[in-house]
């Protein structure tokens, strides 16, 4: 198992935008599924968060290896 990742946090979504959050959230997981099963990292998993008094709702993280990751974070793609 890995021991580097990458961590993308989100807030509420905007009044509004909804429609448009689902698309992006959508093309953020086809992303991560893409670039794993290309080996560029070693895994990915979703936490949507409940109530906890803070201003983050969920997040992605990322495991891979450290060269690997960034190579994704560098990329056009990205």
């Amino acid at each position: 198992m890995s021991d580097h990742g990458i961590f993308i946090g989100w807030g509420d979504t905007v009044v509004g935008r909804e429609r448009q959050s689902r698309k992006v959230f959508g093309e953020a997981l086809a992303f991560m599924a893409g670039q794993q099963q290309a080996g560029n990292i070693e895994s990915h998993e979703v936490v949507l968060l409940g109530a906890h008094g803070g201003d983050l709702q969920g997040f992605m993280l990322m495991r891979g290896d450290d060269e690997k990751l960034h190579g994704v974070i560098s990329s056009p793609e990205w």
